[in-house]
């Protein structure tokens, strides 16, 4: 089925109303996927405009965590500095959702704190470098054919199970896997032969305001569509025959437990007045980001969906969402 994957902005602010007291004021935004990953480009896109409504700077910075290093992007939020302006940038795919999926995890959906939902239908696609033969669906399956190719990615268990099992059974194959903490490592890995396709954004494989084109052609993508800027590229659905047989993603704000109703109001303002910015909204057109700006409420019922058909799809594939194959326990 169709199914919303989360590329959720996890911010997380100790204290918030010490933020906007500060003289001057500071948020430091810790991103655990590295530079030009999705993001980092929603941060990146926003950053200006929030130092204007903050008068003060926004740094981000660039933590070593990912899925598998230890911990879970759960315990990413909860173990932010509590120094009043420290927040917490997550691209996650599912990776909150296998978490929240999890038994001992169930509970945590309810401490969450939903801000705003910045923007969405991020797709994820297949990519290849430029100079490898695999260009195109019939290359790649005839690739298969003569040896077990590698895929750098993010993680299984960080949602990338079933767009590699969708993969995997129309090409009747297996692949080996690379994992890689974020963007720069898969790139760096089909750089030196280390992996011979990466699973990436698709906004991260064309040129926009925010980063330069890689040196990697898409095969395919994973939307309900073909990508504004990658008109030629097909995507699953199309190859696959199965029009059910798409994902995009979503990015949204959250902050953590016992954030009074009060802070919750103000971040939330802070936010949307934010990506109303004319400027926003056009760096958003170039990277092929769906505007979607709206409150707390269609968060949590995005989280609902994306478990719901999240636990569908793992149905489908016979991967049992608690199973060490989809949910290694970091």
């Amino acid at each position: 089925m169709n199914r919303l994957h989360s590329f959720f902005l996890v911010t997380a602010i100790l204290t918030p109303l010490a933020v906007f007291a500060q003289t001057p004021p500071k948020l430091v935004i810790y991103e655990p996927f590295g530079p030009q990953s999705v993001a980092d480009d929603a941060v990146r896109m926003v950053q200006p405009d929030l130092e204007a409504q903050l008068k003060g700077p926004v740094e981000i910075r660039h933590a070593a965590f990912h899925p598998g290093a230890g911990g879970t992007v759960i315990d990413f939020v909860r173990d932010l500095p509590s120094d009043g302006h420290s927040l917490a940038a997550v691209e996650l795919e599912t990776e909150l959702t296998y978490e929240l999926l999890h038994p001992a995890d169930k509970e945590t959906l309810e401490k969450l704190t939903p801000i705003a939902l910045l923007t969405d239908s991020i797709a994820l696609a297949l990519g290849a470098p430029n100079t490898s033969p695999i260009h195109d669906w019939e290359s790649l399956k005839a690739a298969t054919k003569n040896r077990s190719l590698t895929v750098g990615h993010v993680g299984r268990s960080a949602g990338m199970v079933v767009e590699l099992s969708w993969l995997e059974t129309a090409l009747g194959t297996h692949f080996s896997d690379r994992i890689e903490p974020g963007r720069e490592g898969i790139l760096n890995a089909m750089a030196q032969g280390q992996a011979d396709l990466g699973l990436l954004a698709a906004p991260t494989l064309f040129s926009n305001p925010l980063a330069p084109l890689p040196p990697v052609r898409a095969i395919l993508t994973f939307g309900p569509h073909r990508e504004t800027r990658l008109p030629t590229v097909p995507t699953f659905a199309e190859i696959s025959g199965n029009r059910n047989a798409s994902v995009v993603g979503s990015v949204a704000v959250f902050g953590p437990p016992g954030l009074s109703e009060a802070q919750r109001r103000d971040l939330t303002a802070l936010f949307l007045a934010v990506n109303k910015d004319p400027k926003v909204r056009r760096t958003e057109a170039a990277m092929d980001f769906s505007p979607s700006v709206s409150g707390p409420d269609t968060v949590r019922a995005d989280i609902q969906r994306d478990l719901r058909e999240t636990s569908a799809d793992l149905k489908a594939l016979r991967v049992k969402p608690d199973s060490e194959q989809a949910l290694p326990r970091h």
